[in-house]
């Protein structure tokens, strides 16, 4: 989802989201992929974000339906939260680590069988392994720490949700990408988008 991020700040000073911290890493990459398929993607990511949190704020009405070819997604995350049990608390929610200068803005933060659980919405073809590593960050912004997981929302309604069991891999691994991209910007070797 297209987010602003050059009000992530800590003390005025500008830091990285999660996003960027993992592009800058080298661990996201959409080179090859034509425009016009990321520029669907996207689109298609903010209208079931939209939708989501529409849903999850009680701010839409049995009524509403959203456009068709969004729809089997949300339905799909409609289905999730009643066959889990996913109550959240938090959604679409701006977070920091001022301790690690990293910021982002976490898709959900909320209960399943009496767990605290940051999980992360995706709606493309698949998660990717990448997906661990950011929900580890957006989590890590809190303390105590809960588990992580993720909702894959797929176009025929259905969905795969998938907990993270090796959580102290991927925030090492989290950590590393961390200290690459800080090295990178402090060295005048990447640029964050203000």
């Amino acid at each position: 989802m297209a987010r602003d991020t050059s009000n992530y700040r800590i003390n005025g000073v500008r830091i990285p989201s999660v996003t960027e911290v993992l592009k800058i890493a080298g661990m996201t990459n959409f080179d090859g992929i034509p425009a016009a398929n990321l520029l669907a993607a996207r689109e298609r990511v903010v209208a079931v974000h939209t939708w989501t949190e529409a849903i999850d704020l009680g701010t839409i009405g049995p009524s509403d339906l959203p456009l068709e070819d969004i729809e089997k997604y949300v339905f799909a995350w409609i289905s999730f939260k009643r066959e889990s049990g996913f109550t959240p608390t938090l959604i679409e929610c701006p977070v920091v680590n001022e301790e690690l200068r990293y910021a982002g803005t976490l898709d959900r933060r909320g209960e399943m069988n009496g767990k605290v659980w940051t999980i992360d919405i995706k709606c493309t073809y698949a998660a990717t392994p990448v997906t661990g590593i950011q929900t580890c960050a957006y989590d890590e912004c809190f303390h105590p720490r809960g588990n992580i997981g993720s909702v894959l929302l797929k176009k025929d309604g259905s969905y795969r949700f998938s907990a993270y069991k090796n959580r102290d891999y991927l925030s090492a691994v989290w950590h590393g990408c961390l200290e690459v991209a800080h090295f990178l910007l402090n060295n005048g070797l990447a640029k964050l988008d203000d």
